[in-house]
């Protein structure tokens, strides 16, 4: 797109107040480690068995491609409904559950088929009364992309991990500590390597995402007590 002088000078203004803003969270991160000792760890470092299978893909629709086919399957959070339509697509479900909040952006008018076929199922309300509504593994997998706080990520992987079969998957979107777009912290690393530490998982897909938002697949390890 091309711009005009005006917009070009907006851009470059737009840049530098940026620029000061990262100075000043520099600065004060800075101040924060001379204070208070260095900057936290937000999430606990994994060992070589939670990592050791884990394949590095280029997307999160490679890691889709892996996921098992004609399976029965949850998205929690699917706001406008663009990556459901991706499973669909491409994974091929023969049921979809999807969860969120409300449907208010959601485009009902491209899975109105889908609904009517009885291919896809949404569901409104809290993502842990949601999962804590369906039976013990259920599910083939389920794609976690709902609240990043800690604790939300932390519940929905408690109940997630549960209504999985066996041999199931757990996805998480944004498998990061910090989001670099709105400059705040996630709790979806921290929750998603407690439950490989605490309780047997391990990554079996990294995909990476081209400002940290990666996408991480686990399951249960097959020896884990």
């Amino acid at each position: 797109m091309q711009l005009t002088r005006k917009g070009k000078k907006n851009l470059q203004e737009s840049y530098q107040q940026i620029n000061e803003a990262q100075s000043k969270l520099r600065t004060l991160i800075k101040e924060h480690e001379q204070d208070h000792g260095s900057f936290p760890y937000f999430a606990p470092k994994l060992e070589t068995q939670n990592i050791q299978n884990c394949r590095l893909v280029e997307s999160r629709l490679t890691t889709l491609k892996a996921m098992p086919k004609n399976g029965v399957v949850l998205e929690v959070g699917t706001q406008y409904g663009g990556f459901a339509k991706e499973i669909l697509s491409i994974n091929k479900p023969k049921k979809l559950h999807l969860c969120d909040i409300n449907f208010n952006i959601f485009d009902k008018e491209y899975f109105m088929p889908y609904i009517q076929d009885g291919i896809v199922e949404l569901h409104e309300g809290r993502s842990h009364d949601i999962l804590q509504s369906f039976p013990d593994e259920h599910f083939d997998w389920i794609y976690i992309d709902g609240g990043h706080n800690y604790a939300t990520v932390k519940g929905d992987a408690q109940y997630g991990k549960l209504k999985v079969k066996k041999k199931g998957y757990l996805v998480f979107n944004d498998y990061t500590s910090w989001s670099v777009k709105e400059v705040c912290r996630y709790g979806v690393m921290k929750a998603v390597n407690e439950l490989c530490l605490e309780e047997g998982w391990e990554l079996c897909y990294l995909a990476l995402q081209e400002l940290g938002y990666h996408d991480v697949a686990i399951k249960k390890i097959v020896d884990a007590s």
